[in-house]
């Protein structure tokens, strides 16, 4: 079948979206043959039309994306010939539409807030080899808050393969914001017995750095065959501002500095949840894809 789509940067988190029709069942291995293709992607999303939306994005895994429903308006909007709009998405893992204010900046970038889903739950959790950990608990996703210290000096990853063959594991260590805990390995090994162990559709474990601003996220989506060091994760960095608020009693304003740049999360005293980071549009092509 011949598959059109757009390729999008968003804080590093390179995105391709799907722009022709793809059934659902269809949609996974597609994914794996653009990621085959832009081997620099991370994610891919589905664009259709959504009754009572201005667009319809599902997620490769059916999971929730953050950084991609800010694609999704950023793509929406130049589409429409439009400089600045608010845009409302009917997203996979949101149990409501989602709603993004987009604008163009000056440098052919777009600039995005999100009113990212309101978290379901946030835990502590006794995790096999961690010991008790918060988890934050989205539809779809939810992450395991990893906190590590500024002190620790810096160090590269030992060279160690994936934890499986089988993963689209990628990460380069001069990115590595921070010394992490554990290896790398050991960290991806946690991440397939956690999402297991936990019965959730897909896991992230961001390694957060309070002193430092700063974040490592890691993402596993079992249902599209993905397991990423990504560059920058929106529905983390919104994990991290929900703990952090719930730790402190109190609204917070914080940006996290991730491999790929900076993302804004803002939690209100109404409880509502505002990420903000750019988005830019780099290419569309099309591709014969036999699934």
């Amino acid at each position: 079948m011949k598959v059109d789509y757009t390729v999008l940067d968003p804080t590093g988190n390179i995105t391709i979206l799907v722009t022709s029709p793809v059934e659902i069942s269809l949609q996974p291995p597609v994914a794996l043959k653009l990621m085959e293709l832009v081997p620099e992607a991370e994610q891919v999303g589905f664009l259709s039309e959504a009754e009572g939306c201005d667009i319809a994005l599902r997620m490769a895994g059916g999971e929730f994306c953050g950084n991609a429903s800010m694609c999704a308006a950023a793509y929406y909007v130049n589409e429409e010939g439009l400089n600045t709009c608010q845009v409302t998405l009917h997203v996979s893992g949101a149990e409501g539409p989602v709603a993004a204010e987009i604008e163009k900046l000056p440098d052919g970038k777009w600039r995005g807030t999100v009113n990212m889903p309101r978290p379901q739950k946030l835990e502590f959790i006794d995790l096999p080899g961690a010991g008790e950990l918060p988890v934050v608990s989205f539809d779809g996703i939810s992450h395991v808050i990893y906190e590590v210290s500024a002190s620790k000096p810096s160090g590269s990853y030992s060279d160690v393969e994936s934890a499986s063959d089988t993963s689209a594991s990628h990460f380069e260590a001069d990115n590595r914001l921070d010394e992490l805990p554990i290896s790398r390995s050991e960290a991806e090994a946690l991440a397939y017995d956690w999402c297991r162990y936990l019965g959730v559709d897909a896991l992230g474990i961001m390694f957060l750095n309070t002193e430092a601003s700063s974040m490592t996220p890691l993402v596993y989506v079992p249902a599209a065959g993905t397991l990423f060091w990504e560059n920058s994760c929106a529905s983390g960095t919104t994990a991290c501002g929900a703990y952090v608020a719930a730790r402190s009693g109190r609204a917070v304003s914080m940006s996290l500095r991730q491999p790929g740049g900076s993302l804004e999360i803002k939690v209100s005293e109404d409880g509502s949840f505002g990420l903000s980071g750019t988005v830019r549009i780099t290419h569309s092509g099309s591709a014969e894809v036999s699934v």
